[in-house]
């Protein structure tokens, strides 16, 4: 079994809000602190493509990854999304040195929207978004493969690519029925 240095069982987390659409600060923590607790689990995944990241500001989900880093301190590994809004490259370097600066032990790399409109036909162009986002930070990066429905979807090959960079040290998978299961058999 390959190990990735994550660890192969990452967690994401949804965030708990008050009626006042708050972060409910406590209820996250003791969350995290839940799904790190799982036998077998190696870390969690905070402001994921499930734990509302498009619906929060860049300081709602940077507040998110302190609460995570400190709930676990170092006990296990915290993982934050980085889904760039804008949707730019530009942004997406941003938000994962952030991130690295608050102390995220690696960053899941999730493709900018307009990725959907032809990512394929050029895929020099997902390889270079991932390029450059390592080149930026220092931590471990994870791809975030969204299924083929969403038109934000690397071909196998295009994946291979990015994986050739040892910065990249996993590859989080998607499938929403048989075209994306049959993909990944193949």
């Amino acid at each position: 079994m390959i190990v990735c240095p994550l660890g192969n069982h990452l967690a994401p987390c949804v965030v708990p809000y008050t009626n006042d659409y708050e972060i409910d600060e406590r209820d996250l923590r003791r969350h995290i602190q839940y799904l790190a607790s799982i036998p077998g689990m190696n870390g969690v995944v905070v402001n994921p493509h499930a734990g509302e990241v498009y619906s929060q500001s860049r300081e709602e989900r940077l507040r998110i990854l302190e609460i995570g880093v400190d709930a676990l301190k170092g006990r296990s590994k915290v993982v934050a999304g980085v889904a760039p809004t804008p949707d730019t490259t530009k942004a997406a370097i941003e938000l994962a040195r952030e991130y690295e600066r608050a102390g995220a032990d690696g960053i899941l790399l999730m493709a900018p929207h307009w990725f959907a409109f032809g990512v394929n036909a050029t895929p020099e162009v997902g390889v270079e978004y991932v390029r450059r986002v390592a080149d930026a930070v220092n931590i471990p990066i994870l791809i975030y493969q969204l299924g083929s429905w969403t038109g934000a979807h690397y071909t196998l090959d295009t994946l291979a690519r990015m994986c050739e960079d040892s910065r990249v040290v996993g590859v989080k998978v998607v499938t929403m029925g048989y075209r994306d299961s049959v993909e990944f058999e193949e």
